[in-house]
């Protein structure tokens, strides 16, 4: 053998002996964390120590094979590695359920001392839940959302609105509306009515206050639907009517103008008009509609401003309870036609 390929050869069984080991390594690693037999565990928990593998995945494996046997396993894990926030969390819960509460807020403290993560938030903010700390809930909170703002629906989830609305009192006018619009989005329909002031005016929150409004008129609270559109719409808390004149553009939502999908109707709103082209159909079509608040009176009349073909278009008025009514315009059917509306007055 050449001399000089020693160093080469030297070179290439101390890799792979190096590969032997690495494999070796994964190799209890990988049954470390997959593995569903326990005796094989406790096997390999030794190779795997003295190869200086962190245990504490061995150990909650094994927790999650054995139920019965989970609170040793996680005291093992956490002897192995204080972070380990699974045994921690598994910990507080069994001290709990043994009514231990002052060890079982041991352990949350020292798992959020570890990891300010939404897991270890939310399992400290269910905790206060459950014993009714509000002060304690508020302070986990406001921690959460600044450590984990991408998970902000998780904590609102966990707050009343009273305890949200101290939360958010000097919060920027985006984590207000993010949580309006979490209540929306949890149906929570009343709370969202109450915290509907505390929302900046924009074109997202109105959008959202109309979705809010419109929900809780259908939901059989129309007196409250009233006020949060008065609240938008000053006007319509003097008269119960809003954009007779068609000066904005109609939303079809709560008390505006509601347009319809029909494909045969083609709508073109401008400030003051909204032009409608009827393609031929062959049984009556709805064109628009408002809801009408006639609390002050009864409201038997449309008295439409327009231009064009209107033959034969019917405006229908009908009560859906007490003090609320519907207005309709319906287009029999015929030919094709065009008309113009500016204003409708009812009387």
């Amino acid at each position: 053998m050449r001399l000089d390929r020693l160093p080469l050869l030297l070179c290439l069984l101390l890799a792979l002996s190096g590969a032997a080991l690495s494999a070796g390594v994964a190799w209890v690693q990988w049954i470390g964390t997959a593995s569903n037999n326990s005796s094989q565990l406790e096997i390999w928990l030794p190779l795997a120590a003295s190869a200086g593998l962190h245990t504490a995945p061995f150990w909650l494996r094994l927790a999650e094979i054995n139920p019965d046997s989970q609170q040793r396993y996680y005291s093992l894990a956490v002897a192995a590695d204080p972070r380990c926030l699974p045994a921690r969390l598994g910990l507080a819960l069994a001290a709990e359920f043994s009514g231990n509460r002052t060890l079982a807020r041991h352990h949350i403290d020292l798992a959020l001392t570890h990891h300010k993560t939404y897991r270890a938030f939310m399992a400290a903010l269910t905790q206060a839940a459950r014993w009714h700390e509000a002060e304690r809930k508020t302070q986990l909170a406001r921690q959460a959302l600044r450590y984990c703002p991408r998970d902000a629906s998780g904590v609102f989830s966990q707050l009343t609105l009273a305890e949200a609305n101290a939360l958010l009192a000097g919060s920027p006018p985006s984590r207000r509306l993010e949580y309006f619009r979490f209540l929306l989005g949890q149906q929570r329909w009343q709370d969202a009515a109450l915290y509907s002031s505390q929302v900046e005016t924009n074109l997202e929150s109105r959008q959202l206050r109309l979705e809010l409004t419109e929900q809780l008129f259908w939901q059989g609270q129309q007196q409250a639907a009233a006020r949060l559109f008065a609240e938008m719409e000053p006007d319509f808390g003097r008269t119960g009517l809003y954009n007779v004149d068609f000066a904005h553009q109609p939303s079809s939502l709560a008390f505006d103008w509601r347009l319809t999908a029909d494909p045969a109707v083609r709508l073109d709103w401008r400030p003051g008009q909204l032009a409608v082209k009827l393609e031929p159909v062959t049984k009556p079509v709805d064109i628009v509609s408002i809801l009408l608040d006639s609390r002050r009176k009864p409201l038997r009349f449309a008295r439409p401003i327009w231009s064009g073909d209107t033959r034969g278009l019917n405006w229908q008025i009908t009560t859906l309870r007490p003090g609320w009514q519907r207005a309709v315009l319906t287009a029999p059917a015929g030919p094709q036609r065009a008309f113009t509306l500016s204003q409708v007055n009812f009387e």
